[in-house]
């Protein structure tokens, strides 16, 4: 079967800005929300300092969370670069009452591989530091005698949870998990206990899969290439900084610990839930267990500034990967002015439709791919372009190309409607977005960057503020021989320097035992979600066109969104050409407009 999807949005522009007010709901909580938010957002702040956003959506009974931390890699000290991803890891290794069938036994065990960490990763040595790791490794395993290593996975898993995980960005840690919405409480109890107390059991493993994970990443080009470029572009500042091998093979247990002591205290945390929720109920449960956590004054972070680019640098690394470039370009930060700018500024160029690289390059085949994409911290942002080029065509022709396309944009070349059209894709972007209980994603961004959600909804407003006489002055201002480039050359790759794992007894997997903890906690009970069956016959609108054509409509009472899907009864099983027919698509146009003419016009709307 042949499916064309086309989504279309109708939009209103609120040219004023939105108004936050503050309430106080039936359990004394005050909270705040923006007037006409389509997500219905309240913002807590619990007497601990916990931020806490919750947003409902009955659209089905789940609930999507978030626990970000405002922790990431950038607040790694110099000495110990990768401590918070080394935490997020251990984060799932379970506490003093889950994990462990005998806490008692297991906690001095514990206590000794610390130890010996520190004399490991002090020791000079290495035929002595290779002997401190054989006793690390033996009371490792031994301690592993008395672990559940997968313990907190299957209590999720008990509960219904999907989507179980973490990541760690430059500026903050998320734990990721989607329940149900009867398990709300079962899930909190849970994550309290994990957040107020840890221990780090399984270190050496949970280690040997970070050096596994930084060996895979050394083997792939494009990743070894944004790295050279992000350093280009923050030479002093942490934004910069990679993983000192040193460092990776010399993990302190002393060091993550002070980490999550000084970092993971509730006012410097959030708890973002979107669903099926009742906002009265949730904030007094998530008082009742992460507002008792004690809050305390967090480290100083002060980061180095970075002296203005006055020219250009320029890497070059090797790889058996194809041949690639990275362009990249410094700006301020997500609370700036730049921020604006660069967004238009982006979508001028690279829009994956009617951008001027992707109609002038991509379109007319002068180059095999570019794409450019923008990322914001607090004090910093940067643009990268990553470019390949087509056979025969080297690197620095590639490079030209694109910064041909970015002198239109300083000389105003550019259709005069795109300005508007891009604050209209950015609001289609942000209400599909904020659609779905992932939106939580959107929360924890403004809760790290502490930033008002009014001035998020109200984006795209600003967007549309601004002039193209404007943007042209931004972008002679802007783009001068302030630019990284890195070129990525065929070749033998260069300077890699891989960690060697040392031999790591394998543990024992308690797979069948269960913590006093877990068995107690399975006994919370949760009331019953029941079914609601949908009447297709009555829920579904079908009306003919024609004949052997029907329309069937559902009504998106959430936003004023639609989608529309049209639906052939020939597929690649018909006709092996369709498949092949499809690839020309983009090039062809249609009978009114040229390719070119009809990306133009679609973007547009």
């Amino acid at each position: 079967m042949l499916l064309f999807f086309l989504l279309v949005s109708i939009m209103f522009c609120s040219c004023s800005k939105q108004k936050t007010m503050e309430f106080t709901d039936l359990n004394g909580y005050r909270y705040e929300t923006v007037i006409n938010d389509p997500t219905g957002l309240r913002v807590y702040t619990l007497d601990n300092g916990l931020k806490v956003y919750l947003s409902v959506n009955k659209s089905e009974p789940r609930i999507t969370t978030y626990i970000a931390v405002r922790a990431g890699a950038i607040n790694n000290p110099e000495n110990s670069t990768d401590l918070s991803h080394t935490l997020e890891h251990l984060m799932f290794k379970g506490t003093s009452s889950f994990g462990t069938v005998d806490w008692e036994h297991e906690k001095p065990l514990l206590d000794s591989i610390s130890v010996l960490f520190e004399l490991h990763r002090m020791e000079k040595d290495i035929t002595k530091k290779l002997e401190i790791y054989k006793l690390i490794d033996k009371l490792s395993f031994e301690a592993s005698g008395y672990s559940i290593p997968g313990e907190y996975h299957k209590m999720m898993s008990d509960i219904g949870a999907r989507n179980v995980g973490a990541f760690t960005q430059y500026e903050s840690t998320i734990y990721v998990s989607d329940i149900p919405s009867n398990e709300l409480w079962q899930w909190l109890t849970l994550e309290i206990n994990r957040f107020g107390d840890i221990a780090l059991r399984l270190f050496h493993t949970e280690i040997g899969t970070l050096w596994e994970e930084d060996n895979m990443y050394q083997d792939q080009d494009v990743v070894r290439a944004e790295d050279i470029c992000r350093k280009g572009l923050f030479p002093t500042h942490p934004l910069g900084r990679g993983m000192d091998k040193q460092q990776l093979k010399n993990p302190s247990v002393v060091d993550v610990m002070r980490f999550k002591e000084a970092w993971y205290v509730p006012n410097n945390m959030a708890i973002c839930l979107s669903g099926d929720l009742d906002p009265d109920k949730t904030i007094r449960m998530i008082d009742e267990t992460f507002g008792q956590l004690k809050s305390k004054p967090l480290p100083e972070s002060n980061q180095p500034v970075e002296d203005p680019a006055t020219e250009p640098v320029i890497k070059e690394i090797h790889g058996q990967a194809g041949e690639m470039v990275f362009l990249g370009y410094r700006c301020g930060g997500i609370k700036s002015e730049d921020r604006k700018y660069i967004q238009l500024i982006s979508n001028i160029l690279y829009n994956r439709q009617a951008g001027l690289i992707d109609i002038d390059l991509i379109q007319g085949q002068k180059i095999l791919s570019a794409n450019c994409q923008v990322n914001f911290g607090s004090q910093y942002g940067f643009m990268v372009f990553n470019i390949k080029p087509n056979n025969g065509q080297t690197l620095e022709e590639a490079v030209e190309l694109v910064i041909s396309e970015i002198d239109k944009v300083k000389k105003g070349e550019f259709p005069e409607w795109m300005p508007e059209a891009i604050a209209n894709q950015y609001r289609l972007s942000q209400m599909k977005d904020l659609q779905e209980n992932w939106r939580v994603d959107q929360y924890a961004n403004a809760f790290t960057y502490e930033m008002d959600w009014s001035d998020e909804l109200d984006f795209a407003d600003e967007l549309e503020k601004i002039s193209s006489k404007e943007i042209v002055k931004f972008a002679n201002d802007f783009f001068r021989d302030n630019y990284v480039v890195v070129y990525k050359r065929k070749g033998e790759a260069e300077g890699i320097v891989k960690v060697e794992k040392p031999a790591i007894t394998p543990i024992i997997i308690n797979r069948d035992a269960e913590s006093e903890f877990y068995t107690g906690w399975k006994k919370i009970s949760s009331d019953p979600i029941l079914p609601e069956f949908v009447d297709f016959a009555t829920s579904i609108n079908t009306t003919k066109l024609k004949e052997d054509v029907e329309l069937s409509s559902i009504k998106n009472e959430g936003n004023e969104l639609f989608s529309l899907y049209y639906i052939i009864e020939a597929g690649k099983s018909n006709d092996l050409r369709i498949p092949i027919a499809l690839n020309y698509l983009p090039y062809i146009g249609s009978l009114g407009h040229s390719a070119t003419e009809l990306k133009q016009e679609l973007f547009r709307y």
